[in-house]
């Protein structure tokens, strides 16, 4: 509908309209008169522009200067809008034309790139992959998907199509109600698997099927056919409505053909190499079989024989998951103790029991397939009524085929094991078959034959075992016998209490058990001393801490709950018992939380008290862990640990009694022998040895620290911390300082007195720093003794001790001799510090000089050598007996650089430096030092020189390898700039081989590339080098060419895609033919490399042998990498650029005959029109001088109409056509000819000549 009136306007009506007044009159429409008021239009023309019946749009002439508009100018004005409109119309008719054969042209295109591409793999996922992307690419669709249904047997239901695989849906839509890794058949793919045609849907809004894409408004499914079958859907999206034209439909069509194809030869190819798997499992299972039998005459155990079986199984008969389950008579279960083809833990294993009943209850006659039971999923509620899974698949969605004979997730096939009397030892279940499917009879009596195997395996491995069993046993008893022995012996010869009981703990361990304690205890069961055998050294660092005190022992003793742990005279502290769970665990859970009844469990313990002559007092106590045998101890298995404990009881006492009388003579001795060790030394190191040693005799003490003060009103003490350790040794360290205020060792240094401290009876240790120090290492008890000197307090004796009460015990004598021995150690200290500060200035500047990392050397005035440091023998070689040789006597070659410098420094007492002295070494290495001579004064006199020596020979290496490092990024920087400088491939490769000098040194390079042609042949594009006569030239190489499979080099290159680098091409490399010929004897090649496709290769050679390393490699990868996406750039650009130009060639022609059109529709004089031709012509055809040449047919006369340019003159040239060669060759053929050289002398020549303008 139009506007009022607008019906009548000339662009609707198709008629002129001509006025004398715009404004006025009535007849004009209302926009007119808009427009005449704006422009101030007085009189006014306007005609329709008109072509086919059709108004493409309307001419306003007006405001004429002379007159009115008249029915002439009409008529004119008419007839020009026809030519309008027809040039117009052939302007849309030719832009119509090219679009179309354009669109043909992609069509055609991609049909030839999918085709290409199909026929490059045959991997389905691969194929679905290439369609879906090559219809994105073609197509204006925002979304493809590509789904392919498995064929129609293997369907579950016979009308419910089940898709295979599919590609698309996951990235620009999200699918309705269901992942986007589970996308159902959608609606207008259940369509075409209805209708087996495509469907076509132009808005979703208005269609009858639901899209199943969110944002979806129009779509098309193409079917795939493989015969009569839907194989596939490929289905595009649009989120417009009639997004997507009928292009996209046919070429959907057309590209379904070569997808079926491919999809079918990829089905036969995935059946053709299952075929040929499943021959070739079946001839080696037999070898598999033999195999098993020479392991069992070779003597592997159980597990390793059934793990063997199940790999015979997987690899032979075609089933992924195999596991073998053997019966355990004790627990009346199976327990599986292989498997293979999926990860589960040893632990994870043993855990796996499944009792006998239950295997009894699934094999029912209705399952069996021969001596086989065969389980289908479909009826589990059946087999399995109470839903227990017996599945050792780890993934529970690998089924890959359905169908009558699809295995399914769910299926079981129990393959049982029987003995030679028919019982059951076991049984084997297996899983996820390669082929998918159920077994046949075939493979079931091949697993029965492996399953008859096990059978005699498993009973001739157990009778062996039992064999053994009774020898160990056996055997076992004999060695507790003889160990015995052996430590009564031992106890005999040890010479003190701890060895003694040292050789009981090793022979308990001897015995059986890998963890042993022995502990003395005093009439209150605290331990005195510690004995332990089966621990590593930080396991032992910690048992003194965890030792239990006599209180806790005292509460057991006195629990009688606690002697129902008895077993024999031993107390068995078993993890499940009440009283252990009650009293050790305190609600905790065990772990493991359990074991089998007669195995040992990880937390259990066995305590074997050692009691005294009257075998009623507790003198000990022998803790065990960890039997060797695994098993829990009877009362049977302890009798011989009980002996052991007699002998350790009798070694005690009679011990006891020794020591008892030897103390007292040991004591005099004791401080005889402190003071005389005190008195011979000044080692205050030995001092404080020799103080250890002889209050171990008195106090029991686990470590000591003298606490010195640093120094007058010094704030911290300087700690010398003594530990001392089972085996007697005496270990002595400095340790952290303590303040001396706030400390309980600044209260005894001040007060000057004694004092015990006791974790737990009432200490308040918050009010002192240092207690909770030492209470935080396990100590429980503090002695500590001021060490005094002249009336004046010098330190503190510190004593500790892990155990408690062991001070107060102490009585006033021995305290009173601990502070003697206290005293005593304070003025041998006190001696030892002045002489040691005597020491320290004689020794400080002698330090000095040896621990510095560099060379000193000091000369007297005659230039002979005092002193030559650590660092001059050990680095510059120099003998330890160069003192007293003359300094060029024993290094001659420094006298050329050093002996004007060292004398003027002995007169004039300058200091003189040298830097950067170069020199080999005695091993003929390059040295660089620098040297320093500096004057040696002793008051106001130079007596001699101290010369410095620094070794810069690694810094200055670094230095210039960084130089060369740096060097090299600049170039590589440079050369990328200048690749990408460039988008010719000629000039590209001009700069790679110009750029390569500056980065990696050769005597000859190649640069091969990809025949275009050929892409299986490189080329040689340029070379550089190659200067030596003997062989070819850098030009004569250019253009030789290799296919890359007839050459080893290159086609381990294209297989690897890493840098080759042949060392010496001479040494019989069969690459390299030529052999010892060869004037280039180093091969470096790197492939270049874009978009994962090889686009050439880069070749240096070098006549060194192994002259590049893998720093050249790395590099030459480097500038590779870099060259390769330049020449990618350059081949890209050039090719777009050629696209462009036929693309501004074809836009060239069709402008021209569109002008030309134009000009000649404008126009109805022959004159004209041969003048119009003649110059648009000539303009094409870039030429200075034309003519147009009018032929009278009837006469065949010729005439020169118009020349190009137009002269003065008008052209006169006039002749008959049968008299000019040229003109009748032309009438002959009614085609263009073309002379190369007029000048020549032919009749067509000469002919041309004389129409010519100019002759």
């Amino acid at each position: 509908a139009y506007s009022a009136g607008f019906a009548n306007s000339p662009v609707i009506s198709r008629r002129p309209f001509r006025t004398e007044d715009m404004v006025r009159d009535k007849r004009v429409l209302t926009p007119y008169r808009q427009i005449a008021n704006r422009l101030n239009l007085k009189n006014c023309l306007i005609v329709p522009l008109v072509i086919n019946q059709r108004s493409l749009g309307e001419i306003i002439v007006a405001n004429r200067l002379a007159g009115e508009f008249t029915e002439s100018d009409e008529q004119l004005l008419l007839t020009i809008g026809a030519q309008i409109a027809a040039a117009a119309e052939r302007g849309r008719l030719t832009a119509t034309s090219d679009a179309e054969l354009r669109a043909r042209l992609e069509e055609q295109e991609s049909i030839e790139r999918l085709s290409r591409e199909l026929g490059e793999t045959l991997i389905l996922d691969r194929l679905l992959d290439v369609i879906r992307n090559e219809v994105l690419r073609s197509t204006p669709a925002q979304e493809v998907s590509v789904v392919l249904f498995k064929p129609s047997s293997e369907w579950v239901t016979a009308d419910k199509p089940e898709i295979e695989s599919r590609m698309g849906l996951t990235q620009l839509f999200t699918v309705e109600t269901v992942g986007a890794d589970d996308v159902p058949i959608l609606p207008i793919e259940q369509q075409v698997l209805q209708t087996g045609d495509a469907v076509t849907i132009e808005d979703f809004a208005t269609a009858s099927i639901a899209p199943g894409v969110v944002t979806a408004r129009s779509a098309i499914a193409q079917p795939v056919r493989l015969g009569n079958e839907v194989a596939g859907i490929i289905s595009v999206f649009s989120d417009q409505p009639s997004g997507l034209p009928d292009q996209t439909r046919v070429l959907l069509s057309r590209l379904s053909r070569p997808a079926s194809l491919a999809v079918r030869n990829a089905r036969q190819y995935s059946e053709q190499l299952q075929l040929n798997e499943r021959l070739t499992r079946r001839a080696v299972q037999l070898q598999h079989i033999s195999y098993l039998g020479q392991l069992l005459r070779e003597g592997a155990d159980l597990a390793q024989l059934m793990q063997e079986v199940a790999r015979a199984i997987s690899a032979t008969i075609g089933f992924r998951v195999v596991a073998m389950n053997v019966l355990d008579d004790k627990v009346q279960s199976y327990r599986m103790i292989a498997v293979v083809g999926t990860e589960i833990a040893k632990e994870e294993q043993d855990k796996t029991i499944i009792p006998v009943e239950y295997i009894a209850g699934m094999m029912q006659p209705r399952w069996k397939i021969g001596d086989s039971y065969f389980l289908p999923a479909e009826l589990k509620s059946e087999w399995l009524p109470d839903q227990k899974d017996l599945s050792i698949r780890t993934d529970p969605e690998f089924a890959k085929k359905t169908g009558p004979r699809g295995w399914r997730n769910e299926d079981e096939l129990l393959v049982p094991i029987r003995g030679s009397t028919g019982n059951m030892l076991g049984f084997i279940s297996v899983d996820d078959p390669r082929d998918g499917l159920r077994p046949d009879a075939e493979e079931v009596e091949s697993l029965e034959v492996f399953a008859a195997q096990v059978g005699s395996i498993i009973e001739n491995f157990r009778l062996v075992e039992s064999v053994q069993q009774e020898a160990e046993s056996a055997r076992r008893e004999r060695d507790r016998l003889a160990q015995l022995h052996l430590v009564s012996s031992e106890i005999q010869r040890a010479s003190d209490m701890s060895a003694r009981l040292q050789a009981v703990a090793d022979g308990i361990v001897s015995a059986g058990w890998q963890r042993v304690q022995i502990t003395l205890r005093d009439e209150k069961l605290e331990p005195s001393l510690l004995i332990y055998s089966g621990y590593d050294p930080e396991e032992a660092s910690n048992l003194y801490g965890k030792l239990l005190p006599g209180k806790i022992w005292r509460e057991r003793f006195n629990d009688l709950a606690f002697h129902d742990l008895r077993v024999g005279r031993a107390y068995y502290l078993r993890y499940n018992h009440p009283w252990v769970q009650k009293n050790i665990f305190r609600g905790r859970p065990p772990t493991p939380r359990e074991v089998g009844e007669d195995e040992w469990h990880p937390q259990d313990v066995l305590y074997l008290p050692l009691y005294g002559q009257d075998q009623k007092r507790i003198i000990g106590l022998i803790r065990m862990g960890m039997p060797t045998d695994g098993k829990r101890p009877t009362e049977d298995s302890l009798q011989p640990i009980e002996l052991f404990a007699l002998q350790a009881s009798a070694a005690i006492e009679n011990t006891r009694l020794y020591q008892e009388t030897a103390r007292q003579a040991e004591t005099e001795q004791r401080l005889n022998e402190l003071m005389e060790a005190m008195a011979s030394t000044l080692d205050q190191t030995e001092i404080v040895r020799a103080l250890a040693g002889g209050l171990k005799p008195f106090v029991v003490f686990t470590r000591m620290h003298l606490a010195l003060p640093a120094g007058e009103n010094a704030a911290n003490f300087e700690m010398t911390r003594v530990e001392l350790t089972p085996d007697g040794r005496v270990h002595i360290f400095p340790d952290n300082p303590i303040p001396t205020s706030g400390t309980a060792l600044g209260i005894v240094f001040v007060t000057g007195r004694s004092q015990t401290f006791e974790t737990g009876l009432g200490t308040s240790f918050e009010a002192y720093e240092d207690l909770p120090i030492w209470a935080a290492e396990g100590e429980r008890m503090m002695l500590m003794v001021p060490m005094i000197a002249g009336g004046k307090t010098l330190g503190v004796l510190r004593l500790g001790s892990e155990l408690g009460g062991t001070f107060g015990l102490t009585d006033s004598d021995s305290m009173t001799l601990v502070q003697r021995m206290a005293n005593l150690s304070a003025v041998s200290i006190q001696n030892s510090r002045l002489f040691g500060s005597l020491e320290e200035s004689t020794s400080f500047n002698e330090a000095v000089v040896q621990s510095i990392q560099q060379g000193i050397v000091v000369l007297d005035a005659e230039l002979r050598i005092q002193l030559a440091n650590a660092f001059m023998i050990s680095h510059y070689g120099w003998s330890p007996d160069v003192v007293g040789r003359q300094l060029f006597d024993y290094r001659p070659e420094f006298r050329d650089f050093l002996e004007d410098p060292l004398r003027e420094s002995l007169t004039t007492g300058r200091e003189y430096h040298q830097f950067d002295l170069q020199d080999i070494d005695s091993d003929g290495r390059l040295v660089i030092r620098n040297f320093y001579t500096y004057p040696l004064r002793q008051r106001e006199r130079i007596t001699g020189i101290v010369l410095l020596v620094e070794d810069i020979t690694q810094r200055a290496v670094l230095e210039a390898n960084l130089a060369t490092q740096a060097e090299q990024l600049a170039t590589l920087t440079a050369v990328s700039s200048q690749m990408t400088g460039t988008l010719k491939p000629d000039e590209v490769v001009e700069v790679v081989l110009d750029a390569l000098d500056n980065v990696i040194p050769y005597d000859g390079a190649v640069v091969w590339l990809l025949d275009p042609k050929y892409p299986d042949r490189l080329q040689i594009a340029a070379a550089r080098g190659f200067y030596d006569p003997g062989t070819a030239s850098s030009r004569e190489l250019i253009g030789l060419w290799v296919e890359i499979d007839s050459s080893e080099l290159f086609r381990d290159m294209s297989a690897n895609r890493k840098v080759i680098n042949v060392g010496d091409t001479t040494s019989g490399d069969p690459r390299f033919p030529y052999g010892e010929a060869r004037v280039y004897k180093n091969w470096l090649g790197v492939p270049l490399i874009s978009k994962s496709e090889i686009i050439g290769v880069l070749q240096l050679e070098k006549k060194q042998a192994s002259f590049y390393n893998s720093q050249h490699e790395q590099l030459l990868q480097t500038f590779a990498n870099q060259s390769a996406v330049a020449l990618s750039n350059a081949q890209l650009f050039a090719e777009t650029q050629d696209r462009a130009e036929e693309l501004n060639r074809q836009a060239e022609r069709l402008a021209l005959l569109n002008r030309v059109s134009v000009s000649l529709s404008q126009s109805l004089d022959i004159e004209n029109v041969f003048e119009i031709t003649l110059r648009e012509t000539a303009i094409a055809l870039n030429v200075p001088e034309a003519a147009a040449i009018k032929v009278d047919q009837e006469t065949g006369i010729c005439k020169v109409l118009i020349e190009h340019p137009r002269g003065d003159e008008e052209p006169s040239l006039v002749f008959t056509m049968g008299d000019n060669a040229l003109m009748q060759r032309i009438r002959e053929a009614l085609l263009p000819q073309v002379i190369e050289n007029v000048q020549t002398d032919t009749p067509i020549t000469r002919a041309a000549r004389e129409i010519m303008r100019r002759k």
